[in-house]
């Protein structure tokens, strides 16, 4: 039985956060990855930041379409193995897999807000510096600092890093179209509990009786006592990375940079392409008026 099924068996065949996950998984792999052409980077790195030197169409569009496709193909897997651990009824695992979906959407949601704010302000600065930050990870970066002989392990481009809470930030910005209200915030340390080493995040693999006259007694469980609400929760926080993941990218497939003659530009998504991405991925269940639920 796929994942799928034994989560229906569990939601129901009509719960909306699943027919939601599933309808968006089916539509995001139909869509292809096109090839394109990425030039060598020429990074300054004298300052506190490394700033992208060639700063041309060539170069902006290359790193679009990495941050479109790469967030893409990790969401995806991200998905499936959650799918797969939540089916089982292993909430830990899949809560971590739901974490890391989250900085994936809000890698690319980040990327969008950056663009639209070059776009606004004909600031390119802070894009300027955050293509090195954004093309490889940092994770080696870190270690370095431990373990010294790391350093010729690592490019100049990997010296920089984009910290989580600017992803979670553009996530809000998504959720809240401008006005962030902290929601991506809250369910991002909710998952974080989840992924850190505590107690708090154990409370379904315990059986608790009181004591008689004061205090508790504890069981601990390998397997997780989980109820419907257990699902629905951690289906709900992955449909809303995916809304704003998957659209995010969807539009950044659709953001071109290219030349008009010897001057640069760019070709945004057009009215159909927003609604088609609307219609089958950023349309939020809150929206609904309550003469479409009947």
């Amino acid at each position: 039985m796929t994942p799928i099924k034994k989560l229906e068996r569990v939601l129901g065949d009509n719960d909306p956060d699943l027919t939601d996950i599933v309808h968006m998984r089916n539509y995001c792999q139909t869509i292809p990855f096109d090839t394109f052409y990425e030039p060598v980077s020429i990074i300054d790195g004298l300052g506190k930041k490394r700033t992208l030197v060639n700063f041309t169409p060539e170069m902006v569009n290359a790193w679009v379409k990495h941050v479109c496709y790469s967030s893409k193909v990790r969401m995806i897997n991200l998905e499936e193995a959650t799918l797969s651990e939540l089916s089982q009824a292993r909430l830990i695992p899949a809560m971590v897999l739901i974490r890391s979906h989250f900085e994936s959407a809000g890698l690319a949601c980040l990327c969008q807000e950056e663009l639209r704010k070059w776009i606004e302000t004909n600031d390119s600065l802070s894009i300027q510096q955050l293509i090195p930050a954004t093309f490889l990870g940092t994770s080696l970066f870190r270690a370095k600092k431990k373990d010294e002989s790391l350093e010729g392990m690592l490019l100049l481009s990997e010296h920089d890093k984009v910290p989580s809470s600017r992803l979670v930030a553009a996530l809000d910005n998504f959720f809240s179209t401008g006005d962030p209200t902290g929601r991506a915030h809250s369910l991002y340390g909710f998952l974080c509990e989840y992924t850190h080493p505590n107690m708090r995040a154990l409370r379904d693999h315990i059986d608790i009786k009181d004591h008689e006259t004061e205090g508790w007694f504890h069981d601990y469980l390998i397997d997780a006592k989980l109820e419907k609400a257990h699902y629905s929760m951690a289906l709900n926080a992955l449909r809303s990375s995916m809304k704003a993941g998957h659209s995010t990218c969807e539009m950044l497939h659709h953001t071109q940079f290219g030349y008009d003659g010897d001057e640069g530009c760019i070709t945004l998504p057009t009215e159909n392409d927003l609604s088609v991405i609307w219609d089958n991925l950023a349309k939020w269940p809150e929206f609904v008026t309550d003469e479409e639920k009947v």
